[in-house]
């Protein structure tokens, strides 16, 4: 049966609609899924931050209860009081976050009645105190019933977020499946329309050939780069608007892509950032230090190399929180990370290991080196005036220790603490090297 030029292009014209609605129809459901997706790995890491936020304001009770039954100072109180409102509000949203998880809710009535005992034991040893039962506070302090609650909250939350990351792992995996369908159904509409294309395009070589040809070449690019294209085509040469529509789809579905997996990207990077970094000096934080420190002393141990560290603690740093407030020893704390983090090799590790100490790894650097280096890092601090305290200097106190045969993370660390309490203890604002 013989067909005329308009029967046939009436056919390449139907299929070409009913290609780029099929294709329109079907990319549209993807997207969504991929935007669902998108949704649920930003949710669980929503959830880990108010999980590490809720750690953080436990925490922060404790070292106010700790400060106040060291000093009576009820100026201690404060960050105590703060915290302890707050948390229940974060307790309150990490529970509206995981109300679609029965384990996670399940765990969670575990961790209240857990913090509900260490507020009550808190409190206890607060109100002991400022009713001159200091010495009963103090007992019930050191019985160790508060660090076996803090204890045991660690470990629930840690099995919280294991399963966050369970769930984290999970739904990134559907999210880069869902990208890949999208490229992948993207793909074969395309070169369906190629074909069909092709088979008609000996009648409309001008207008239907010449621009799927380059949309093959688009498209081969794109495979042998596995990545879509960024540049953009002048649409104005296409004549036949189903072969435009179909342009247009892929660059915009293009960008929607590279868009998604930017965000994604910022997002995971972000999280990472924050697990691993303290929050007021930008310094890596004390449980990353624990895993790398761990993996340089086995490196150390293999190459039979060197690897020193240093403790650095600023010296009456209590009396600076004291006479000048916290907001002041925050500047103090983060002044002095930033002199430590600027006068050390990109290579060295500066951590803040917990309250005014800070810890400096030192790979490949002898007992010698270490030692020159933590007097200039001396030399560096003192010479700086602080505005904040009255135009005065402050000092630092570091103890040097250096990797020897056998030696642990606990064992290596001890020697600098070692070192760092003979510093101070003589005088401080010097440097001591325990072998």
């Amino acid at each position: 049966m013989n067909f005329t030029l308009v029967a046939r292009m009436t056919v390449f014209f139907i299929l070409i609609i009913v290609i780029s609605l099929s294709n329109y129809a079907l990319l549209e459901k993807i997207y969504k899924d991929t935007k669902e997706q998108h949704s649920l790995v930003k949710h669980t890491y929503e959830v880990i931050d108010k999980k590490n936020t809720l750690l953080a304001l436990l925490i922060d009770m404790e070292t106010g209860q700790r400060g106040f039954l060291a000093t009576k100072s009820k100026e201690y109180l404060q960050p105590y009081d703060k915290a302890l409102i707050q948390y229940e509000i974060e307790f309150d949203n990490l529970t509206h976050l995981t109300s679609d998880n029965i384990n996670q809710q399940t765990r969670l009535k575990s961790i209240f009645k857990l913090m509900y005992k260490k507020t009550q034991e808190l409190n206890k040893t607060i109100y002991l105190s400022i009713n001159n039962k200091h010495t009963e506070a103090l007992k019930l302090v050191t019985s160790n019933i508060g660090k076996n609650i803090m204890d045991e909250l660690r470990a629930q939350l840690f099995l919280f977020e294991q399963e966050e990351q369970r769930l984290l792992i999970k739904r990134e995996h559907n999210f880069n499946d869902a990208l890949f369908y999208m490229r992948l159904v993207f793909l074969a509409v395309t070169i369906l329309l190629i074909l069909v294309s092709i088979f008609f395009g000996i009648l409309v070589h001008k207008h239907v050939v010449t621009p799927i040809v380059e949309l093959n070449e688009i498209m081969d690019k794109t495979k042998r780069t596995g990545k879509l294209p960024k540049e953009r085509k002048d649409y104005s040469t296409i004549k036949i608007t189903e072969i435009k529509n179909l342009i247009i789809s892929f660059f915009t579905m293009a960008t929607k892509i590279e868009e998604f997996t930017d965000e994604l990207n910022i997002s995971k990077e972000k999280a990472i950032q924050k697990s691993i970094t303290d929050s007021l000096t930008s310094l890596y934080n004390r449980e990353y230090m624990n895993i790398q420190l761990e993996t340089l002393i086995s490196k150390t141990r293999r190459d039979n190399s060197d690897l020193s560290l240093m403790l650095v603690d600023i010296d009456f740093f209590k009396k600076v929180n004291d006479t000048y407030g916290h907001l002041v020893g925050d500047t103090v704390l983060i002044k002095v990370a930033n002199i430590l983090k600027t006068k050390t090799r990109d290579i060295d590790m500066v951590v803040r290991y917990g309250g005014e100490e800070f810890v400096i790894i030192l790979p490949n650097t002898n007992k010698q080196n270490a030692i020159n280096l933590a007097n200039k890092l001396n030399i560096e601090v003192s010479k700086i005036i602080f505005e904040e305290l009255d135009n005065t200097n402050i000092t630092i106190s570091i103890g040097v220790s250096k990797y020897i045969k056998e030696d642990t993370m606990q064992s290596l660390i001890k020697r600098a603490d070692d070192a760092l309490y003979e510093a101070k203890d003589t005088g401080r604002d010097k440097v001591i090297f325990k072998d």
